[in-house]
């Protein structure tokens, strides 16, 4: 089930003020790597970016819920907003359709279309 999450129904970040924030896995629409910083963030619905925890990795990220697939180095999506790939891009449901290009890898690709192989 989508909303079982990391911490109970719930998944513990910081945001940029290193305030404690919860967030539902719902109101994720996908991480990034922010590499200017060096870490990786939480994408929200409501247009808010969360920073993660600076020792957290890709690994731990996709380890949360089976939904999150990684689509690059620098991205991982939760797929229940995926609608469709078309020329290697995501394409999300809104409000994520429209907030930046998340383009699959070729390496990644093949992951993908061997999990989901209709894709």
């Amino acid at each position: 089930e989508m909303l079982r999450s990391l911490v109970g129904s719930e998944m513990c970040i910081r945001d940029s003020y290193w305030k404690l924030a919860t967030n539902p896995l719902e109101q994720i629409g996908y991480f990034r790597y922010n590499s200017k910083s060096k870490l990786w963030e939480a994408v929200l619905n409501n247009n808010h970016t969360l920073a993660l925890k600076r020792n957290t990795n890709s690994q731990k990220i996709l380890s949360l819920h089976p939904y999150l697939i990684q689509i690059s180095q620098s991205h991982i999506i939760n797929i229940s907003y995926l609608v469709s790939i078309e020329d290697n891009n995501c394409i999300l449901l809104p409000p994520f359709n429209e907030m930046e290009l998340l383009q699959v890898s070729k390496s990644f690709m093949k992951k993908l279309k061997e999990k989901y192989p209709c894709i």
